[in-house]
């Protein structure tokens, strides 16, 4: 599990003393402050820190708001494929003073508003993060939402969706994937190697689908550069996975691949 720096974490607790207390005259004052820490948090590129953000995703302020998008824009990267597999675990763990709070009373309706519009700052990132709130429904039409987008940016939150334990997201998830792997541009397959590959091992549901489509496109003879990228991954993971479904599988591409 992620952990805050004792430095990030002396913002996040200085944000939460902020927002929890009632000012009296100069409420903002207190807004300032409030994007002030924001901004400070944002800075320090600490994954760990999402489940602070996440709270002011929903705020009246809209300042506040987008200042909150733009930093779960930035956050979210930080993440690896493995991690960002798993963080519904760090936005649903206890830490006392920011849980049970405005993020996890987000409703459905309420998510267009809280994403922004298409092409604003933050609006996939958002999206894909709410692809990981503990309710199925706020779950559900994030999906939907996001398998509207086709620029590549939204993939790795739907190939982690089809793995959902409500069979309607999953369903939903798979569906899109599978409408993006007819048509998929190398890079973002590449990028989503690691989880593609994760999700072999997984037995919810049968996902020997997208791995065959995947493994198609990255080894059609006018991807060699990508084949070789992939080949020399810091992942050992995606280097033995490649290397050995492509050897399994008939074709010229065996040549490509040993040499």
């Amino acid at each position: 599990m992620l952990r805050l720096t004792p430095r990030t974490l002396n913002l996040v607790i200085q944000l939460q003393k902020v927002k929890t207390t009632k000012p009296w005259f100069f409420r903002t004052n207190q807004e300032k402050t409030i994007q002030s820490l924001l901004q400070r948090i944002g800075a320090t590129g600490e994954a760990a820190a999402l489940p602070c953000v996440a709270r002011f995703l929903s705020n009246s302020n809209t300042e506040i708001q987008k200042t909150a998008r733009s930093i779960v824009r930035t956050l979210l990267p930080q993440l690896s494929s493995c991690e960002l597999m798993h963080v519904g675990e760090l936005l649903n763990s206890s830490y006392g003073w920011h849980t049970a709070d405005s993020w996890d009373d987000i409703t459905p309706s309420e998510i267009a508003g809280i994403a922004g519009k298409p092409g604003e700052d933050g609006h996939v990132a958002v999206l894909g993060l709410m692809t990981f709130h503990r309710n199925g429904y706020v779950r559900h039409e994030a999906v939907r939402q996001l398998s509207t987008l086709f620029d590549g940016t939204e993939f790795r939150f739907l190939l982690i969706r089809q793995n959902d334990w409500v069979e309607p997201i999953a369903e939903d998830a798979q569906a899109a994937v599978a409408a993006r792997l007819v048509d998929a541009k190398v890079p973002v397959l590449e990028n989503s190697l690691e989880i593609i590959f994760r999700l072999a091992s997984l037995r919810r549901y049968d996902h020997r689908e997208t791995i065959i489509r995947t493994i198609d496109v990255v080894l059609r003879e006018g991807n060699h550069s990508a084949l070789r990228r992939i080949v020399n991954s810091p992942s050992r993971t995606v280097r033995r996975q490649i290397v050995r479904l492509g050897l399994e599988k008939a074709g010229d591409h065996r040549c490509r691949l040993v040499s």
